[in-house]
């Protein structure tokens, strides 16, 4: 008798180190795929529950010491103890060798990417906004890669909750989980720091599950009478986002989320690989760009803060770009084309069942 679901085995990290929003999106996609499937994930997942039901099973992998390679051999024989029909893997860095251990399994391999590089995978999703970071060149052909703005992997909810210029003036300020972000959370708050000084403003504050150093933050924002919020599901951030006047980011999934959502944004692409693409949605007057070094620059960022307050006009005109450029609707494109490569996957076990 053929399996009447399919068995799916996700290559995924949830920690501090990589951050969650891989953990985010491979779970939203999950859920809005039609098809019937049996879900094991397999990494550093110390965060998974906040995310995943508990009928997903868990396989963790060896501790940072074990090197990518080892690990992909890891994930090969997991996937093979546990019948897997389908690999896929959401997990940033991985060389060359991790890619062909893969590829040699003959399991088919769905890639959930942002840079480019020695991927090799039956099926490509990178929403990422830059052709430089769509780069494959171990694939066979391009039919497989589906790329750029169209596929931007943010939940449908923030293209479904726009902004519309709220008569009172808030500030919303999104920082995820990263050493470098947590930094700029805490000196943001500091008693001199730029929020601190915005005391007729509304001020709204939300981090990441796996924010390190959430005391230090609670002090701060207690005392600058900040509303502070961690690991707020999507839906909720997405409401918030369109409640305040101008958002106040880190690099990432945020940016592609508030430009869905129309939110005018100051960001800190804060990790060495975001610069170019907060650089590209600046060139498209989507977005003011604090750059790498500039974010940390307290005295700027209260200047940039306090100009973008004081211009509706230009507020709107972002909002207006962003929109233009991701339309949230990139999720729903990408499980369409799951939804018919699993059903082919299914199509094919049911024909090799018939020729034994």
């Amino acid at each position: 008798m053929p399996k009447s679901n399919l068995t799916i085995l996700i290559r995924l990290d949830a920690d501090h180190h990589v951050g969650l929003a891989h953990a985010i999106r491979i779970a939203k996609i999950l859920s809005l795929v039609k098809s019937k499937f049996e879900c094991h994930l397999i990494g550093n997942l110390s965060h998974y529950d906040n995310f995943f039901d508990s009928g997903t099973q868990i396989h963790p992998l060896p501790s940072e010491e074990t090197s990518e390679q080892e690990k992909a051999l890891i994930v090969v024989e997991t996937a093979t103890r546990i019948g897997a029909d389908i690999l896929v893997v959401d997990q940033p860095h991985l060389t060359k060798i991790s890619w062909d251990i893969f590829a040699r399994s003959f399991l088919p391999v769905i890639a959930i990417d942002d840079e480019g590089g020695p991927v090799r995978a039956d099926l490509i999703f990178n929403g990422t906004i830059l052709n430089a970071y769509h780069q494959y060149p171990d694939m066979v052909t391009d039919s497989a890669i589906h790329c750029g703005g169209d596929y931007a992997l943010i939940n449908p909810c923030f293209g479904e909750t726009q902004w519309s210029d709220p008569v009172e003036k808030g500030l919303i300020t999104v920082i995820g989980s990263g050493d470098r972000a947590c930094a700029w959370a805490i000196a943001l708050t500091d008693p001199d720091g730029p929020l601190s000084a915005l005391e007729t403003v509304q001020r709204t504050m939300i981090v990441g599950a796996a924010f390190p150093q959430i005391a230090q933050l609670e002090k701060n924002c207690n005392d600058c009478n900040i509303n502070l919020h961690q690991g707020l599901d999507q839906p909720a951030m997405a409401k918030m986002l369109s409640q305040h006047s101008l958002g106040l980011i880190t690099g990432g999934m945020i940016v592609y989320e508030s430009l869905a959502a129309g939110l005018p944004v100051i960001v800190f692409p804060q990790e060495k690989n975001l610069p170019p693409e907060a650089h590209f949605f600046s060139q498209q007057n989507s977005i003011i760009d604090l750059e790498y070094d500039g974010g940390m620059d307290m005295e700027l960022v209260g200047r940039k803060i306090k100009k973008m307050m004081d211009s509706r006009e230009k507020r709107l005109t972002l909002s207006r770009n962003a929109r233009q450029l991701i339309d949230g609707k990139g999720m729903l494109r990408t499980v369409e084309a799951l939804d018919l490569f699993f059903q082919s996957i299914k199509e094919r076990n049911i024909g090799e069942e018939h020729l034994i």
